[in-house]
């Protein structure tokens, strides 16, 4: 079974400026989701992409968990390290279900692929919220010293995109960067009012890029902000649910919009499934460092 990727995020997408965009599920599962979803600052999951094309909160293929660095030598399993976050669909016979937001599993997931070879087109999605900071696209773009907003990217030789296609490209990342942002009103508004009123919106920006594996990388997104050279940056609203190009840089577009959520995500490309091996840390927000790990 092969999905539509635009579908997919779309989905992704609609999860992250909220439950009211969620029109394919019912109100438990909304519900469901939103419970799953709760944590101390943002949402660490794993979605599962249906035959109904529905997203569920959690996947039985990719795993969102902290994870030890994986370039630091002689660290034990269960000497984890906090900032570390692993997005990966390979199996793990030690993994515990359950054990993050996401549960790896040897069951078949989509029947052409089974988990037991990593191959899946679910998406493994981390964001932090800071809306707490009053930080806006222009903050994020303009702080400068690569501080803006940026991160760290790890994939390994496992990490596969495209897989069976023509297009199979292996040990590539960091894949997308998350941005939840709202558009500024007079009037003093909730976020579900805003939610449902066209206010909230997910940016979105995909990138490929071949940098060795096993070596940590890092993605300067606050200069990417005021970029709107290809791969184009994307946008998802609540109102519209359609995932389209921007057609200027974010800080064009969005310059004056609240920031309340960042993140990143890794899966199912464009011409096929993917293998998950990913790993990020050092996420800095207008120079004050977050972790990705709950």
């Amino acid at each position: 079974m092969q999905f539509d990727r635009r579908s997919l995020l779309r989905g992704v997408g609609a999860t992250l400026v909220g439950g009211t965009a969620l029109t394919s599920l019912s109100a438990a599962e909304v519900q469901e989701l939103q419970d799953r979803q709760a944590s101390t600052n943002g949402v660490h999951l794993a979605a599962e992409f249906t035959e109904e094309q529905q997203l569920l909160g959690l996947s039985e293929t990719v795993s969102v968990t902290s994870a030890r660095d994986p370039t630091e030598p002689g660290q034990g399993k269960g000497q984890s390290s906090d900032d570390v976050l692993h997005i990966t669909s390979l199996p793990d016979t030690g993994r515990e279900r359950g054990g993050g937001r996401g549960s790896g599993s040897d069951d078949e997931s989509d029947g052409e692929h089974s988990g037991d070879d990593g191959v899946t087109y679910d998406y493994g999605f981390s964001m932090v919220g800071v809306s707490d900071r009053d930080l806006t696209v222009e903050d994020l773009a303009t702080y400068g010293g690569g501080t803006g907003l940026a991160y760290e990217w790890l994939v390994t030789d496992e990490n596969v995109s495209a897989v069976g296609t023509e297009a199979e490209r292996a040990g590539v990342g960091p894949d997308e960067v998350w941005l939840v942002v709202r558009e500024p009103t007079a009037a003093d508004t909730g976020l579900v009012d805003d939610a449902v009123a066209g206010r909230l919106t997910a940016l979105m920006r995909e990138v490929e890029a071949d940098r060795g594996t096993g070596q940590w990388h890092t993605r300067d997104v606050g200069i990417e902000l005021d970029e709107d050279a290809e791969p184009a940056w994307q946008e998802l609203s609540a109102a519209s649910q359609l995932f389209v190009d921007i057609g200027e840089t974010p800080l064009s577009a969005y310059g004056d919009a609240e920031v309340l959520m960042v993140g990143v995500g890794r899966g199912d490309p464009y011409d096929g499934p993917s293998v998950l091996d990913a790993y990020y840390r050092g996420l800095t927000v207008a120079g004050e460092e977050y972790s990705f790990a709950q």
